[in-house]
């Protein structure tokens, strides 16, 4: 599977369809697996339950770095920003949208462990 820094599957290969579903319906914002991991609950289901709140803290990272290379006045990643920082709740403080205190991931510090390959 091929995609961008935001998210949005370009190519995706037999396997990957096998395993995600066709991606490629997706359109506009929606495009973004970010966008709808924080937006659409159906999205997280092939996740367990306890890697949500570790896979939202990566999503997040990820996109302050794209934030960072994008620059300032990039439309697709205000956009995305956007709707991510208001609507991205996902309704459900487990579901690690939210902090413990409301506070939505976008906002405040958060730890990413990486792990190097050998």
């Amino acid at each position: 599977m091929v995609g961008t820094d935001l998210h949005a599957v370009l190519v995706q290969d037999p396997l990957a369809v096998a395993m995600l579903g066709d991606l490629s319906a997706h359109q506009g914002r929606a495009a973004s697996f970010v966008y709808r991991w924080f937006t659409d609950p159906a999205s997280r289901q092939i996740y367990p339950r306890e890697d949500l709140a570790p896979q939202s803290r990566s999503f997040v990272a990820d996109l302050r770095a794209t934030v960072g290379r994008r620059g300032p006045g990039d439309a697709e990643k205000l956009a995305l920003l956007t709707v991510v920082g208001t609507q991205g709740s996902g309704g459900d403080a487990g579901d690690g949208a939210r902090g413990e205190r409301g506070q939505h991931l976008l906002q405040g510090s958060h730890e990413v462990q990486l792990e190097r390959g050998e």
